[in-house]
């Protein structure tokens, strides 16, 4: 089975038990190329589900029930009202792996966790909220954060009354660049 794949496997324990074993989540070229490629819904949860998004994860990243998602993850199509939030999930993360901020992991738990750019819900309950730009702005101010300040914070230049972009160091380049909302 390739790396990164979801296989669950059981492992006995020393409890007699069977615990489940997932494979490691995929290197961050892997998760980025298999989201480019996919296109259709199931193929799109199916690479979330690879960088370790579980059924609950994209329940609530979509608006839909946990047992909902796992009817989709077992062939059944979802309806229109939740194809473009599955988009906007997508469209996300593949915008978190492209900017090379965080460990494939770290993006899976940054996705768990509330963010106060978010108004304190989690990246998965904005997305579903139909706040794809909000989400997108909230990783990018957690990478690369400009002390004492916001990324939605804006500057008047020069007392001109044009609004300034908000400059920033990247984690990449140690490097300025400037950011917009829009």
């Amino acid at each position: 089975m390739p790396r990164g794949s979801v296989r669950e496997q059981t492992d006995s324990g020393s409890t007699g038990g069977e615990q489940p074993v997932i494979s490691e989540p995929p290197s961050l070229e892997d998760a980025l190329e298999a989201l480019r490629g996919a296109l259709r819904p199931y193929d799109i949860l199916t690479a979330l589900q690879a960088i370790g998004l579980d059924a609950k994860d994209l329940a609530e990243g979509v608006g839909a029930d946990e047992r909902t998602v796992r009817r989709w993850l077992g062939g059944d199509s979802p309806n229109r009202s939740h194809q473009k939030p599955i988009g906007a999930l997508r469209v996300s993360v593949i915008h978190m792996l492209q900017r090379r901020g965080l460990s494939v992991e770290s993006i899976v738990r940054w996705l768990r966790l509330p963010d106060a750019e978010l108004g304190f819900v989690t990246p998965l309950t904005a997305l579903a909220e139909n706040r794809l730009p909000d989400v997108i702005v909230a990783h990018d101010a957690y990478i690369a954060p400009r002390p004492g300040t916001s990324l939605r914070q804006v500057v008047d230049r020069e007392g001109d009354g044009e609004e300034a972009v908000p400059a920033y160091e990247t984690a990449e380049t140690g490097e300025f660049c400037k950011v917009s909302d829009s």
